[in-house]
């Protein structure tokens, strides 16, 4: 494994529920990095459109037409980054996702105190270290889409919370590329109200 590091930052485009997602030229701005660099600068759209394939997509910078600008069908997004290093990133959410109990957990109104939630769960059931990997079948994204379908249906923890539910996935990135010993962070910010979303310095996985 390649122990190179790059600048990555990220902009969280979740619109949970929601058939598109909404652009604008400030969110492009928190992500653009320089072309002649091997930093990534990539939107993390959650594409729960797909039946087949829901997940957390990464789109980079350069892959984004400005016809993006505005609002886009989810059903039309770019196709997503070939990095395996954002696959690994898309990979580990999922595992989040499929925990059974996990979202339970860490969910609450109160989204700053999400962090600390995933900290506890984690002491609680895998004594601080981090959450296994759930095995990657080939129904895998429809598993994804129907677990998230019962959290968000009536009686589960993202029931009419969708802006919170947002929320909730960007500390999840966050905690992922932050502390993941495979991505070797050395510098990272998770910034709730600004652009770009995530801002960190990791290990290049490709």
């Amino acid at each position: 494994m390649s122990s190179e590091q790059f600048d990555l930052l990220v902009e969280v485009k979740c619109a949970p529920k929601s058939t598109s997602i909404s652009l604008s030229e400030r969110d492009l701005a928190g992500i653009r990095v320089d072309s002649n660099s091997s930093d990534i600068g990539a939107l993390a759209v959650l594409n729960d459109h797909s039946s087949y394939r829901c997940s957390m997509v990464f789109i980079e910078i350069q892959d984004i037409p400005q016809s993006m600008i505005g609002t886009t069908a989810k059903s039309e997004l770019p196709l997503g980054s070939d990095s395996a290093t954002l696959a690994y990133i898309s990979s580990r959410w999922e595992d989040w996702i499929l925990r059974s109990g996990a979202i339970e957990n860490l969910f609450e109104d109160e989204h700053s105190r999400i962090s600390e939630n995933i900290e506890h769960y984690l002491r609680i059931n895998y004594a601080g270290s981090s959450l296994p990997p759930v095995k990657s079948i080939n129904t895998r994204g429809m598993d994804v889409q129907r677990r998230l379908k019962r959290l968000r249906s009536e009686g589960g923890v993202l029931h009419e919370k969708p802006k919170k539910e947002g929320f909730l996935h960007q500390y999840i990135l966050y905690h992922i590329i932050s502390t993941d010993e495979a991505l070797g962070c050395t510098r990272h910010r998770n910034n709730p109200v600004g652009v770009p979303d995530i801002e960190a310095r990791i290990n290049r996985l490709d």
